[in-house]
Protein backbone atom coordinates (compact mmCIF):
# COMPACT_ATOMS: atom_id res chain seq x y z
CA UNK A 1 0.00 0.00 0.00
CA UNK A 2 1.40 3.62 -1.10
CA UNK A 3 -0.35 7.06 0.19
CA UNK A 4 -0.04 9.85 -2.35
CA UNK A 5 -2.08 12.19 -0.51
CA UNK A 6 -3.54 12.82 2.92
CA UNK A 7 -5.37 15.98 3.73
CA UNK A 8 -9.20 16.38 5.35
CA UNK A 9 -10.71 16.43 1.75
CA UNK A 10 -8.95 14.25 0.20
CA UNK A 11 -7.22 11.00 0.42
CA UNK A 12 -5.22 9.12 -2.62
CA UNK A 13 -3.56 5.29 -2.06
CA UNK A 14 -2.99 2.59 -4.14
CA UNK A 15 -3.35 -1.34 -3.12
CA UNK A 16 -2.47 -4.68 -4.41
CA UNK A 17 -6.03 -6.12 -4.33
CA UNK A 18 -8.46 -7.42 -6.76
CA UNK A 19 -11.59 -5.23 -7.99
CA UNK A 20 -14.35 -7.04 -6.72
CA UNK A 21 -12.71 -6.52 -3.16
CA UNK A 22 -12.63 -2.84 -4.25
CA UNK A 23 -15.70 -2.47 -4.74
CA UNK A 24 -17.09 -4.01 -1.93
CA UNK A 25 -14.73 -1.32 -0.37
CA UNK A 26 -16.25 1.56 -2.55
CA UNK A 27 -20.07 0.19 -1.77
CA UNK A 28 -19.43 -0.53 2.20
CA UNK A 29 -19.10 3.44 2.15
CA UNK A 30 -22.59 3.88 2.44
CA UNK A 31 -22.77 2.19 5.70
CA UNK A 32 -20.62 4.25 7.87
CA UNK A 33 -22.78 6.43 10.06
CA UNK A 34 -23.24 10.02 9.16
CA UNK A 35 -25.54 12.52 11.09
CA UNK A 36 -28.19 14.65 8.94
CA UNK A 37 -31.34 16.73 9.31
CA UNK A 38 -33.82 14.35 9.92
CA UNK A 39 -36.97 16.14 11.35
CA UNK A 40 -37.96 19.76 10.73
CA UNK A 41 -40.66 21.41 12.64
CA UNK A 42 -41.58 24.81 10.92
CA UNK A 43 -43.21 27.55 13.15
CA UNK A 44 -43.02 30.84 10.29
CA UNK A 45 -41.80 30.76 6.68
CA UNK A 46 -42.38 33.84 4.89
CA UNK A 47 -39.55 33.11 2.33
CA UNK A 48 -40.05 32.20 -1.15
CA UNK A 49 -39.59 28.68 -0.93
CA UNK A 50 -42.00 26.13 0.08
CA UNK A 51 -41.72 24.49 3.50
CA UNK A 52 -40.88 21.19 1.74
CA UNK A 53 -38.10 22.52 -0.70
CA UNK A 54 -36.65 24.47 2.50
CA UNK A 55 -36.57 20.90 4.34
CA UNK A 56 -34.67 19.30 1.20
CA UNK A 57 -31.87 21.74 1.58
CA UNK A 58 -31.85 21.86 5.48
CA UNK A 59 -32.16 18.05 4.93
CA UNK A 60 -28.75 17.75 2.27
CA UNK A 61 -26.66 20.33 4.51
CA UNK A 62 -23.51 18.44 5.85
CA UNK A 63 -22.84 18.12 9.55
CA UNK A 64 -20.07 17.57 11.51
CA UNK A 65 -19.99 13.75 12.83
CA UNK A 66 -17.82 11.85 15.09
CA UNK A 67 -17.08 8.60 16.90
CA UNK A 68 -18.74 9.42 19.96
CA UNK A 69 -22.16 9.61 18.62
CA UNK A 70 -22.09 6.56 17.56
CA UNK A 71 -20.46 5.51 20.93
CA UNK A 72 -23.64 7.31 22.64
CA UNK A 73 -26.48 5.74 20.46
CA UNK A 74 -25.06 2.28 20.94
CA UNK A 75 -25.10 2.64 24.95
CA UNK A 76 -29.00 4.47 24.12
CA UNK A 77 -30.10 1.45 22.10
CA UNK A 78 -28.60 -1.18 24.74
CA UNK A 79 -30.07 0.79 27.33
CA UNK A 80 -33.49 0.49 25.67
CA UNK A 81 -33.16 -3.18 24.83
CA UNK A 82 -33.29 -1.78 20.83
CA UNK A 83 -31.55 -3.60 17.95
CA UNK A 84 -32.25 -1.40 15.14
CA UNK A 85 -31.48 2.19 14.13
CA UNK A 86 -29.61 4.73 15.08
CA UNK A 87 -30.91 6.31 18.28
CA UNK A 88 -28.43 10.01 18.24
CA UNK A 89 -30.59 13.30 18.35
CA UNK A 90 -29.54 16.60 18.09
CA UNK A 91 -31.33 19.43 18.33
CA UNK A 92 -30.85 22.87 16.10
CA UNK A 93 -32.58 25.82 15.71
CA UNK A 94 -33.40 28.61 13.06
CA UNK A 95 -34.66 32.26 13.67
CA UNK A 96 -33.98 35.02 11.20
CA UNK A 97 -35.99 38.54 10.13
CA UNK A 98 -35.64 40.21 6.78
CA UNK A 99 -34.41 41.38 4.81
CA UNK A 100 -31.13 38.96 4.54
CA UNK A 101 -29.81 35.88 2.62
CA UNK A 102 -30.64 32.87 5.49
CA UNK A 103 -26.94 31.17 5.73
CA UNK A 104 -26.06 27.56 6.88
CA UNK A 105 -23.90 28.98 9.20
CA UNK A 106 -27.46 31.05 10.90
CA UNK A 107 -28.66 27.41 12.40
CA UNK A 108 -27.27 26.71 15.79
CA UNK A 109 -27.34 23.61 18.64
CA UNK A 110 -26.54 20.63 19.08
CA UNK A 111 -24.50 20.09 15.69
CA UNK A 112 -21.59 21.93 13.75
CA UNK A 113 -22.45 23.10 10.01
CA UNK A 114 -19.58 21.94 7.90
CA UNK A 115 -19.69 25.18 5.27
CA UNK A 116 -20.93 28.40 7.28
CA UNK A 117 -21.91 30.23 4.31
CA UNK A 118 -23.99 27.89 2.08
CA UNK A 119 -27.58 30.06 1.15
CA UNK A 120 -30.38 28.73 2.18
CA UNK A 121 -32.70 31.05 1.49
CA UNK A 122 -33.77 35.19 1.00
CA UNK A 123 -36.10 37.24 3.31
CA UNK A 124 -37.44 40.62 2.37
CA UNK A 125 -38.41 42.89 4.80
CA UNK A 126 -41.01 41.94 7.22
CA UNK A 127 -40.20 38.41 6.48
CA UNK A 128 -39.38 35.96 9.31
CA UNK A 129 -38.24 32.27 9.49
CA UNK A 130 -38.72 30.54 12.59
CA UNK A 131 -38.35 26.07 12.68
CA UNK A 132 -36.67 23.57 14.97
CA UNK A 133 -34.61 20.55 13.25
CA UNK A 134 -33.65 17.22 14.57
CA UNK A 135 -30.69 15.66 13.44
CA UNK A 136 -30.02 12.05 13.54
CA UNK A 137 -27.88 9.58 12.22
CA UNK A 138 -28.20 7.37 9.25
CA UNK A 139 -26.57 5.37 6.03
CA UNK A 140 -26.14 6.11 2.88
CA UNK A 141 -28.38 2.79 2.03
CA UNK A 142 -31.21 4.65 3.57
CA UNK A 143 -30.49 8.16 2.17
CA UNK A 144 -28.58 10.10 -0.24
CA UNK A 145 -27.92 13.52 2.84
CA UNK A 146 -26.16 10.46 4.90
CA UNK A 147 -23.19 10.07 2.46
CA UNK A 148 -20.27 10.80 3.81
CA UNK A 149 -18.24 11.60 0.47
CA UNK A 150 -17.54 10.10 -2.69
CA UNK A 151 -15.35 6.82 -2.80
CA UNK A 152 -13.56 5.28 -6.37
CA UNK A 153 -10.96 3.76 -7.88
CA UNK A 154 -9.20 2.79 -10.82
CA UNK A 155 -6.56 0.49 -12.65
CA UNK A 156 -3.10 1.40 -11.63
CA UNK A 157 -0.46 2.40 -14.00
CA UNK A 158 2.76 3.98 -13.96
CA UNK A 159 5.56 4.87 -16.28
CA UNK A 160 8.70 3.25 -16.88
CA UNK A 161 11.68 5.62 -17.77
CA UNK A 162 13.42 3.45 -21.01
CA UNK A 163 16.81 1.54 -21.03
CA UNK A 164 19.18 4.40 -20.59
CA UNK A 165 16.14 6.99 -20.50
CA UNK A 166 15.91 9.64 -18.04
CA UNK A 167 12.59 11.41 -16.73
CA UNK A 168 11.34 14.04 -14.04
CA UNK A 169 11.16 12.61 -10.84
CA UNK A 170 8.05 14.67 -9.68
CA UNK A 171 6.42 13.01 -13.27
CA UNK A 172 7.53 9.76 -12.25
CA UNK A 173 5.98 10.11 -8.35
CA UNK A 174 2.51 11.78 -9.40
CA UNK A 175 1.96 9.80 -12.71
CA UNK A 176 -0.11 6.89 -11.64
CA UNK A 177 -3.04 9.44 -9.72
CA UNK A 178 -2.52 11.74 -12.68
CA UNK A 179 -3.34 8.98 -15.78
CA UNK A 180 -7.40 8.51 -16.06
CA UNK A 181 -6.96 6.51 -19.01
CA UNK A 182 -3.45 5.14 -20.81
CA UNK A 183 -5.09 5.25 -24.07
CA UNK A 184 -5.94 2.18 -26.74
CA UNK A 185 -5.86 1.79 -30.08
CA UNK A 186 -3.81 5.02 -31.00
CA UNK A 187 -5.85 7.03 -28.52
CA UNK A 188 -3.64 9.76 -26.82
CA UNK A 189 -3.69 9.71 -22.77
CA UNK A 190 -6.21 11.30 -20.70
CA UNK A 191 -4.59 13.16 -17.64
CA UNK A 192 -5.79 14.63 -14.24
CA UNK A 193 -4.90 18.48 -14.47
CA UNK A 194 -1.86 19.40 -12.40
CA UNK A 195 1.36 21.67 -12.51
CA UNK A 196 4.43 21.29 -12.20
CA UNK A 197 7.09 22.94 -9.74
CA UNK A 198 8.82 23.78 -13.68
CA UNK A 199 5.45 25.38 -14.58
CA UNK A 200 4.29 22.71 -16.96
CA UNK A 201 1.12 20.86 -16.88
CA UNK A 202 0.23 16.61 -17.15
CA UNK A 203 0.13 16.83 -20.50
CA UNK A 204 3.02 19.11 -21.51
CA UNK A 205 5.24 16.91 -19.30
CA UNK A 206 4.34 13.91 -21.09
CA UNK A 207 4.29 15.18 -24.23
CA UNK A 208 8.39 16.28 -23.52
CA UNK A 209 8.93 12.97 -22.00
CA UNK A 210 6.73 10.54 -23.73
CA UNK A 211 9.83 9.56 -26.03
CA UNK A 212 12.00 8.30 -22.70
CA UNK A 213 8.77 6.56 -21.23
CA UNK A 214 6.38 3.63 -21.67
CA UNK A 215 2.87 3.60 -19.82
CA UNK A 216 2.62 0.48 -17.84
CA UNK A 217 -0.45 -1.37 -15.89
CA UNK A 218 1.05 -2.31 -11.98
CA UNK A 219 -0.09 -4.48 -9.85
CA UNK A 220 -3.54 -3.05 -8.12
CA UNK A 221 -5.90 -0.48 -7.46
CA UNK A 222 -5.48 3.13 -6.92
CA UNK A 223 -8.66 4.52 -4.87
CA UNK A 224 -9.61 8.14 -4.44
CA UNK A 225 -11.53 9.36 -1.61
CA UNK A 226 -13.15 12.91 -0.94
CA UNK A 227 -14.97 13.81 1.73
CA UNK A 228 -18.22 16.33 1.96
CA UNK A 229 -17.12 17.56 5.86
CA UNK A 230 -18.60 15.44 7.68
CA UNK A 231 -15.67 12.99 8.71
CA UNK A 232 -12.25 12.96 7.31
CA UNK A 233 -11.18 11.36 4.22
CA UNK A 234 -9.48 8.66 5.77
CA UNK A 235 -12.47 7.87 7.87
CA UNK A 236 -14.35 7.35 5.05
CA UNK A 237 -11.78 4.65 4.08
CA UNK A 238 -11.25 3.02 7.45
CA UNK A 239 -15.09 3.19 8.11
CA UNK A 240 -15.86 1.83 4.78
CA UNK A 241 -13.68 -1.71 5.36
CA UNK A 242 -15.11 -1.77 9.16
CA UNK A 243 -18.18 -1.87 7.98
CA UNK A 244 -17.74 -4.56 4.89
CA UNK A 245 -15.86 -6.21 8.12
CA UNK A 246 -18.99 -6.22 10.26
CA UNK A 247 -21.22 -7.58 7.30
CA UNK A 248 -18.70 -10.50 6.75
CA UNK A 249 -19.06 -11.56 10.48
CA UNK A 250 -22.02 -13.92 10.08
CA UNK A 251 -19.92 -15.49 7.37
CA UNK A 252 -16.67 -15.90 9.51
CA UNK A 253 -18.72 -17.71 12.27
CA UNK A 254 -19.83 -19.89 10.40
Amino acid sequence: MKIYKKTPEDAVFSADIEEPLANAIRRSVQEIPILAIDEIEVFKNDSVLYDEVLAHRLGLLPLKTDKTMLEKSRKKKSSEKKEEGMLYEAKLKLSKKGPCIVYSGDIGGGAEVVFKEMPLTVLKKGHEIELVATAALGKGIEHAKYSPGMFYYREFYEVIPKKGKDADKEFLENFPILIINPGENGEEPEFERYKFKNGKNTREMYEELKSNVSIEKGKGIIFFAESFGQIKAEEIVIGAIEALKKNLEPFMKN
